[in-house]
């Protein structure tokens, strides 16, 4: 990843939109980000964090803190940044969340944070967590380990090099895509306790299925059986084949058993089947004497029925002489209904014609009631409509008036604005004298500082130059090799440092005095034109010689809305009684309407009812002539009478059948139990009487016999079945035990060696020994600067100590040339820690451009960190810099040392301004 362009606007110091065009600083070597303190240097690393990943590269920098506080309220606040990438050009826009002002009105509203991300192909990712997702995806890293790896911001160089194992695992074990190695590790162990699991839990099962198997008295091997069960189940199977050879044994007395009990049954049952047959034979006689018997009743229930059947028989000449007089009657009426079909239709209309008489003098009755209600509407619609047209004269001139009263209410509103505003301007004015007095005494404490320390420092120099002179070595003033009576300095007298310091405070607190000089002049100033605005307007609202107070304003504003209000009264009065008078018209114009339409209809009316009564009277005069002729009044009456003869028929036709249908069935029935009852007599004359007490009391013995003889073959039975499935299943889970307790040795191996049980030198786990390797390597690039910038003397190592006792293998330590000892890093002192913090975060970097998993990240950024080191150290540092950025990587170093701004040619400079914020410029 190599940024190409960086916009800014509204961000951090930088209050317009600042463009850096960071292509010019080329695709390779260091350049330098310099300026004053505070002008804005790290901001150029916050935006490109932000842009990335939605926060600033520092912790202390939260995003709510990134708006501007010198932008104007309308400018924007967002970054856009474009960078290559693997070949690749994206471009992302991302603002944070910041108050604007309001496009209408006053006041000023939030704008949420966004980001859009646009992709090489054109295509646009949007939304915050998407767009940051998209990025961690892109570059192989996130937030934090871009910070490790790519951008060293001010104050982070230690945290890598004091980071602890457990820091180092998680931060390497994402750059280097270890995690799969602890995820095996897991999975191995759980693969193990699987298989351990599933061994015992076989075990368990071989124990149960032997539990249930069946053991006689005599077996032998029984003993051996009871006490496996009473142990444990991976015990009893170390011992399954002594197992599996007792239940064949028991097995082979089981089948013995039962052929013997089958023996003895097949004897029994063929004793049982000839007495179930003598049996047989007197149950079918004494059945034959019941059905006798029933045969007897029968004939008798038959010879009763024949007579009742033969009563019935005389009713059927009646029965058939009331059928044909029916029969006859319904022909009759059948041949007299269209007669009666003509007499109902005129039945029908002649009431039809009534109602409709009725209907058409109801709608005559109330078209003349609603003739004399639109006679008295028009009437006093007539006299209301002069009052109304008198009402609506005069609206143009209270419109006209209205607005020229509106005009000077706005007029007054404005200058009771002013009037706040000037009062607020002149507590903004005490407010700032007073802190110009304090910061101009600020500013004259610090001068006389400087000017003290100055001249002490250059009184001093002499006894400052002493202190360098060593014997045999000459004067840099005169020249001697000797010194005698050398100079002698004060204890307390200022270094050059002190001076500087000193000056630098004295030249800030003179700024601040001018910033508030200027901020209490630039108040007047506004002060001294709202007075003029508001005297202005007093003299046109008011006139010459009168005072403007809020008071004075608020009555007058209150007089004049008074006025506007009963204005608006009047208006709406005339506008009500434009409406009544159109409305009124529209009434009138359809009540005289509405009475010619009445009119109309009553004289149709009239003329309906005259021709409807007429053709009634003709109607009834037809009906009374049909209806003298007819045996019955209604066509409903004949229709009802024949259905109820020809039912009559048909419940004659019945009974007829009923009467003939029981005769016959009677003579019948009587014939067949006469047959019957021959037939039993004859049956029983063939068969003789057998004694069934002694036969049924030698078959209950023989088959409580077989009851035992079986059960005792059913348990033989059992116990065959039980044990032979129970040495089957045995058998088959022994095979599947064997074959678990193989994998799970296996497993169990592996998850030894995994978890660092089975190494010889150490303790460590797969991951932290993978990432150990890596961490080597990481120290070997590191060393290369490290030794460098240590000037030979110091090289970083991994500690096998805490290796060997189980804590980790990722523990630094530094070895000392000079002393010839190893101890902690985290001994080293301030210096030595940023130069040795500073050569691992290279380190690390070195080794994932060349092989972590694809992530390219062809820029550095390198944030100060620089002042805890001596002017040979920087030197140093800089030249592993310089060599950092040989070839394709492109180096960014934050600093203000005049060491580095004279070796490092390209720059981006940064320059402050106390009341328009800062900018940036490119120098190559």
């Amino acid at each position: 990843m190599r940024p190409t362009k960086l916009v800014m606007s509204a961000f951090g110091p930088y209050a317009e939109e600042v463009t850096i065009d960071m292509s010019l600083l080329g695709e390779g070597g260091i350049y330098l980000i310099t300026g004053d303190t505070g002008a804005g240097k790290t901001t150029i690393f916050d935006a490109i964090t932000f842009a990335l990943y939605g926060s600033a590269s520092g912790e202390m920098r939260e995003n709510d803190m990134l708006r501007s506080i010198y932008a104007s309220p309308d400018t924007p606040t967002f970054v856009e940044l474009t960078f290559m990438h693997k070949g690749k050009e994206y471009k992302i826009i991302r603002n944070p969340k910041y108050q604007r002002r309001k496009k209408s009105g006053n006041g000023t509203t939030d704008t949420n944070a966004d980001a859009t991300l646009t992709m090489p192909d054109g295509s646009v990712v949007t939304k915050i967590t998407a767009v940051t997702n998209k990025i961690v995806e892109i570059l192989g890293v996130n937030r934090e380990q871009f910070m490790q790896i790519a951008m060293i911001a001010q104050g982070e160089f230690l945290k890598l090099i004091k980071a602890d194992t457990e820091d180092r695992k998680k931060i390497f074990s994402s750059i280097f895509h270890t995690g799969n190695y602890e995820r095996l590790t897991l999975k191995v162990k759980d693969m193990e306790r699987g298989l351990d699991a599933e061994r015992q839990r076989i075990a368990e099962a071989i124990k149960e299925r032997l539990a249930t198997t069946t053991m006689s008295e005599d077996t032998e091997g029984k003993e051996l059986i009871e006490e496996l069960l009473n142990g444990s189940a991976l015990a009893l199977v170390r011992r399954v084949d002594e197992v599996l050879e007792i239940l064949s044994g028991q097995i082979s007395t089981d089948t013995e058993k039962k052929a013997q009990f089958d023996i003895e049954i097949a004897g029994v049952d063929k004793e049982i089947t000839s007495l179930e047959l003598l049996l047989d034979r007197a149950k079918a006689r004494e059945k034959l004497l019941g059905e006798k018997v029933k045969a007897e009743q029968a004939l008798a229930t038959a010879s009763h029925e024949m007579c009742e059947a033969q009563k019935e028989e005389d009713k059927l000449p009646g029965l058939k002489t009331e059928r044909e007089e029916g029969v006859q009657g319904a022909e009759r009426l059948n041949a007299a209904l269209p007669t009666y079909e003509r007499l109902d239709g005129l039945l029908a209309r002649s009431t039809k014609l009534d109602s409709s008489i009725k209907a058409q003098e109801r709608q005559k009755c109330e078209a003349e009631g609603k003739i004399t209600e639109s006679d008295s509407k028009i009437l006093e619609c007539e006299e209301t409509r002069p009052i109304l047209e008198a009402k609506t004269v005069g609206k143009d001139a209270l419109i006209k008036e209205q607005e020229e009263i509106t005009a000077r209410i706005t007029d007054l509103e404005k200058l009771s604005e002013g009037i706040t505003d000037l009062e607020a301007l002149n507590k903004e004015l005490a407010k700032a004298i007073e802190e110009y007095e304090t910061a101009k005494e600020k500013a004259r404490v610090a001068l006389e500082s400087y000017t003290y320390k100055n001249s002490r420092f250059l009184d001093e120099q002499a006894g400052i130059l002493a202190l360098t002179l060593i014997e045999g070595v000459p004067c840099p003033v005169c020249g001697s090799l000797t010194h005698p009576t050398p100079a002698e300095a004060s204890q307390d007298a200022p270094t050059e440092a002190d001076v500087k310091k000193a000056k630098e405070e004295s030249e800030n607190a003179n700024a601040e005095r001018e910033k508030k000089s200027g901020e209490c002049k630039t108040t007047r100033t506004k002060i001294e034109i709202k007075e003029i605005e508001i005297r202005a307007s007093t003299i046109t609202l008011f006139g010459e010689g009168v005072k403007p107070t809020q008071e004075l304003v608020t009555v007058a504003i209150t007089e004049y809305a008074s006025r506007k209000t009963d204005i608006a009264k009047r208006i709406q009065e005339i506008d009500d009684s434009v409406k009544a008078l159109r409305e009124l018209d529209e009434t009138l114009s359809k009540c005289k309407t509405e009475r010619a339409g009445l009119v109309e209809k009553v004289e149709g009316c009239s003329k309906t009812i005259a021709s409807m009564t007429e053709d009634k009277r003709a109607t009834d005069t037809e009906i009374a002539s049909i209806t003298s002729s007819l045996e019955l009044s209604t066509k409903k009456a004949a229709e009802d009478r024949i259905k109820s003869l020809g039912e009559r028929k048909t419940e004659i036709d019945k009974e007829i059948e009923r009467i003939t249908g029981r005769l016959t069935a009677a003579q019948t029935t009587l014939a067949s139990a006469k047959t019957l009852l021959e037939s039993k007599n004859e049956e029983l004359s063939k068969t003789e009487e057998v004694d069934t007490t002694k036969l049924e009391e030698r078959k209950k013995e023989l088959l409580a016999r077989k009851t035992t003889i079986q059960k005792q073959s059913d348990i033989a039975t059992a116990s065959k079945q039980t044990n032979t499935r129970a040495h089957k299943e045995i058998e088959k889970k022994y095979s599947d035990f064997l074959r678990v307790e193989a994998e799970y040795i296996t497993t169990s191996s592996l998850n030894d060696t995994f978890g660092g049980k089975a190494m010889a030198d150490g303790k460590l786990k797969l991951e932290t020994y993978i990432l150990a390797h890596y961490f080597d390597r990481v120290i070997e690039k590191a060393n290369v600067r490290f030794f460098e910038m240590s000037c030979g003397q110091y090289r970083l190592v991994r500690s096998t100590e805490a290796e060997r006792q189980g804590q980790g293998g990722l523990e630094l330590n530094v070895i000392d040339y000079y002393t010839g000892t190893e101890r902690s890093v985290k001994s080293l002192s301030g210096g030595e820690s940023f130069k040795a913090s500073l050569s691992l975060a290279l380190g690390l970097s070195d080794l994932i451009q060349s092989d972590a998993g694809g992530i390219e990240l062809d820029t550095m950024f390198v944030d100060e960190g620089f002042g805890s080191l001596d002017g040979e150290s920087v030197e140093i540092s800089v030249r592993a810099l310089i060599g950092l950025g040989d070839g394709s990587r492109l180096v960014g170093i934050i600093s203000h040392r005049p060491e580095l701004m004279a070796k490092i040619d390209r720059q981006i400079c940064v320059t402050k301004d106390k009341h328009k914020g800062s900018q940036a410029r490119i120098v190559v």
